[in-house]
């Protein structure tokens, strides 16, 4: 009968600690590692210091940091992570660890800031850490529920779709903020989607959860993004060159006609597109304190040539054309201030990444013309001055806008 009692004292005392614990979503298959699938802007990107490539792994326990650079990642559970620039997280079985910068996370892993993690079975959601260590948890879609790890007596709290927690510097979660269609559709045109290729694991759930629907439609010269544009960005394929039908340019002479056309999609039938070989004058020199630059040269199948050069820093890249290129009647320039300019008009934006072995310059246009250089099988090697590559120049509309 002694037995029976303690059994049942010590039941007891287990349940009510059950009970009291906060009710987090258990994560199936604990994070062991995450591979480096996606690298845009630049290759400052690093596992623990190194300079890191396209595949290489961060183990559990090790840093993933950019500088001027953005990458997606994929863990060993098959969810992943978009990393902006300025940003560092730890890969960790017990949560991912946001230390700086903004991540969006996609699928069954837990981020965390600090103590607090933002516990899911799967949906999607960003964090942010800010210089004082203040964090941001905000849901895309689905269900989050954040707890302190380290503190089962204050409460969890769930979060739905659109809405926010922060999180102070002492590890106080705030109360919840909703946030509406305009702050959501920012988050969609900005760092963590616009320029990504790999769609995320749960993007079928954010477009089917509706999240989209109430964004309305806008005409070409609106500098707002359509209802098409922004479910391509959900799902990765936010190329501005991309289009859902049209036959890829590339010449059968191209040696790298099969790769490009199975890892870029094909451009829009009403674009321009001409084979180039392209020659590089200098890459990585530094220009100033924090910022580097390259350049190089594109010589069209016609043999006409122009330059084109990139300065990288904790910017957005900066992209100059220092000699004039007519394409498709279009012609394309910089002015005095070193901005891009179509027809006479400065550039809209200018980004530079890498899309699977290819280092990609864009530039879009005010009207919604996009200029796009493509520098085949780089493959994220450091190249050297003098090295020529297989290129392409691509000039068209910008579909879906």
């Amino acid at each position: 009968m002694m037995y029976i009692k303690k059994f049942l004292v010590i039941f007891a005392i287990a349940l009510s600690l059950t009970i009291a614990l906060p009710q987090i979503p258990v994560q199936g298959q604990q994070i062991t590692s995450a591979t480096i699938i996606e690298i845009l802007d630049s290759d400052r990107v690093f596992i623990q210091g190194q300079k890191a490539r396209l595949n290489n792994i961060a183990r559990s326990g090790q840093q993933v940091r950019t500088e001027q650079a953005r990458a997606g990642l994929k863990f060993n559970n098959n969810a992943s992570i978009r990393i902006g620039r300025n940003s560092s997280f730890i890969v960790g079985s017990r949560c991912v660890e946001v230390r700086q910068g903004r991540v969006v996370i996609s699928g069954p892993a837990r981020g965390c800031v600090g103590s607090i993690v933002a516990a899911t079975r799967g949906t999607t959601y960003a964090i942010e850490v800010n210089a004082k260590r203040e964090g941001t948890i905000s849901v895309l879609e689905g269900e989050v529920e954040v707890a302190d790890l380290d503190d089962p007596s204050v409460a969890s709290l769930r979060l739905k779709a659109k809405q926010r927690v922060s999180i102070s510097v002492a590890g106080e979660i705030g109360a919840i903020e909703q946030f509406n269609q305009a702050e959501f559709e920012n988050l969609l045109q900005g760092q963590l989607f616009n320029g990504f290729n790999v769609a995320l694991p749960t993007a079928s759930n954010l477009i089917n959860a509706g999240a989209i629907a109430s964004a309305p439609s806008r005409s070409p010269n609106n500098s707002g993004f359509s209802q098409s544009f922004l479910s391509s960005a959900i799902s990765g394929a936010s190329d501005p060159m991309a289009a859902s039908s049209g036959s890829s340019s590339l010449s059968a002479s191209s040696s790298s006609a099969a790769t490009i056309a199975t890892e870029i999609p094909d451009p829009n039938a009403n674009s321009t597109t001409i084979n180039a070989t392209v020659t590089l004058l200098s890459y990585d020199a530094a220009i100033s304190p924090g910022i580097s630059g390259d350049s190089g040269t594109f010589t069209d199948e016609n043999g006409t040539t122009f330059s084109v050069s990139v300065q990288r820093g904790d910017f957005p890249a900066i992209v100059t054309l220092p000699s004039d290129y007519v394409i498709g009647g279009n012609v394309l320039s910089t002015d005095s201030s070193g901005n891009v300019l179509i027809n006479g008009v400065a550039a809209k934006s200018t980004s530079v990444g890498l899309s699977g072995n290819n280092a990609v310059v864009t530039v879009v246009g005010q009207d919604g013309q996009v200029l796009r250089l493509q520098v085949f099988n780089v493959d994220t090697k450091e190249p050297t001055a003098g090295q020529s590559f297989s290129g392409q120049i691509i000039f068209g509309p910008f579909p879906d806008r």
